[in-house]
């Protein structure tokens, strides 16, 4: 997308919420904010349709991507045990399968 497009579309979102932070209604210093974790950095991969963005003040978008990254630390935590618990079990049966003690 190029930048006069993304400017366009951050006015649209920022029209369509009120110019008004969604988490807090806050008018001040509003970001647009991509719900599916898109990153500028990858604008041209990144899902810019307007129902992915909504307006957030800089508080609040501080707050969101510090949740995405608890919730993303605990889902990883989640696979690492499951890992280590499988893992674990593949050992034992190879143990067994090959008599090693």
């Amino acid at each position: 997308m190029k930048v006069k497009d993304w400017l366009r579309v951050k006015e649209e979102v920022k029209k369509r919420d009120g110019y008004r932070c969604r988490k807090c209604g806050s008018s001040k210093s509003l970001i647009v904010h991509h719900k599916d974790g898109t990153s500028i950095d990858v604008m041209e991969k990144a899902n810019n349709k307007i129902e992915n963005l909504e307006s957030f003040c800089r508080s609040c978008h501080i707050r969101e991507h510090w949740r995405l990254a608890r919730e993303l630390e605990g889902k990883t935590l989640a696979v690492q045990t499951r890992n280590k618990r499988v893992l674990s079990e593949y050992k034992k049966s190879a143990r067994r399968f090959f008599c090693v003690p």
